[in-house]
């Protein structure tokens, strides 16, 4: 899996004023095709945006026929229109993704340069599948042009979607972790060593003025499928959301994105993965970041029912 560090870890809490939040989140079940449906992913957005309207977000939800191509471009220039420096953007998918291998291979936008997409909604079902998926793919490309468009300071992407974890694969990041994981013993690395050589990689990327643009949290591997079926949601979103309540690591009354990928990754290994005999169940989160460690969550909010859809 493609898991890295952040490149740096200083804390948005350095910044002066305390930033204004926006997130757009989308999730989709109800795709127009027969077998591509999915039990819990509209779940998902509803919760998590509960969460994040409770975190003090101003919460852009869509989900289903709603979380289309169309409205995600509209979304994210709102948002361009209104946002300033200090302000935190987040976007959140739960929905199907798409990488090469895969069973839609032969279409262009699951293989085409190795691109990891989000398959997003449209109202209308194509005659041929990959039509659909070609006309509807937001693929890493697409989405960083999304993010670039934003005059924010801190950008955030959190993505529910087999194959996710394929976004950090161009990325120049410090991966301890396979891209397919089989259950067996992982060894962690030299915290001071892994620091060093992520630090010295954000220096180079800076220097070069490129990188992925956003700090990204992402469900899987490149090589892994990722399971729902987790008390009504997907197994990584109801993680992500318990790391709101229970993910401040460090007792300092706010929970950093580095923070919930560790919560979630102890969460996965604990209570969903289990031995290499049983491998494809196997599945761990993936990270990777800019400058700061962004904080998501600013205190614990306990997750209820007043959050949980079932």
């Amino acid at each position: 899996m493609a898991v890295a560090v952040f490149l740096t870890l200083s804390s948005a809490c350095s910044k002066t004023d305390a930033p204004v939040k926006y997130a757009i989140v989308y999730g989709i079940s109800a795709y127009p095709y027969p077998g591509l449906e999915l039990s819990y992913s509209a779940n998902d957005a509803v919760s998590v945006s509960r969460l994040l309207s409770k975190q003090g977000y101003e919460v852009i939800l869509r989900t289903d026929s709603a979380a289309s191509m169309h409205n995600v471009a509209r979304d994210f220039a709102t948002l361009a229109r209104i946002v300033d420096d200090n302000d935190l953007c987040l976007f959140y998918f739960s929905g199907h993704g798409l990488f090469a291998p895969t069973i839609l291979e032969q279409c262009d936008s699951a293989v085409d340069d190795g691109y990891f997409s989000m398959l997003l909604h449209h109202k209308f079902s194509y005659a041929d599948l990959c039509r659909y998926i070609n006309a509807n793919a937001l693929d890493g490309k697409k989405l960083s042009q999304l993010f670039a468009s934003l005059p924010c300071g801190l950008k955030v992407c959190v993505v529910d979607a087999c194959y996710s974890g394929a976004l950090l694969q161009r990325q120049p990041v410090v991966d301890y972790t396979p891209s397919d994981y089989d259950g067996g013993e992982l060894r962690p690395p030299n915290s001071l060593s892994t620091i060093g050589d992520a630090i010295r990689q954000y220096s180079s990327l800076k220097n070069m003025g490129s990188g992925i643009g956003y700090t990204l949290l992402a469900s899987s591997g490149s090589r892994e499928v990722s399971w729902d079926g987790f008390f009504s949601h997907s197994v990584f979103s109801y993680f992500f959301l318990m790391a709101a309540e229970q993910g401040d690591l460090n007792r300092d009354g706010v929970t950093t994105a580095s923070e919930a990928y560790s919560y979630i990754f102890a969460a996965c290994q604990k209570y969903w993965n289990t031995p290499s005999q049983n491998a494809e169940w196997n599945f761990l989160p993936a990270i990777t970041g800019g400058a700061e460690d962004v904080i998501l969550f600013e205190r614990p909010t306990l997750i209820n029912a007043d959050i949980l859809i079932n």
